[in-house]
């Protein structure tokens, strides 16, 4: 079993088949199970969508598009 620490979360996986050579990325399922609890699961789920939230127009730091329609107007 390995335990990876990515930030606050805990993910853990446990491995099923060592290999001699080194394979590509997308072949790292076929060697390895997920066996992160739910509950972790829902955690990170959760704090993907509340640091996913869309930026309403005009709040924070303007966009590229934003600069240019404020730089045509002035000018």
């Amino acid at each position: 079993m390995i335990t990876i620490r990515k930030g606050a979360f805990t993910m853990q996986f446990e491995v099923l088949q060592l290999t001699e050579n080194r394979q590509p990325a997308k072949s790292v399922a076929d060697f390895c199970k997920d066996i992160t609890p739910e509950e972790e699961l829902d955690r990170i789920r959760v704090h993907s969508i509340e640091t996913s939230a869309y930026r309403k127009r005009g709040e924070g730091r303007p966009t590229k598009k934003d600069r240019r329609e404020l730089d045509e107007f002035i000018s």
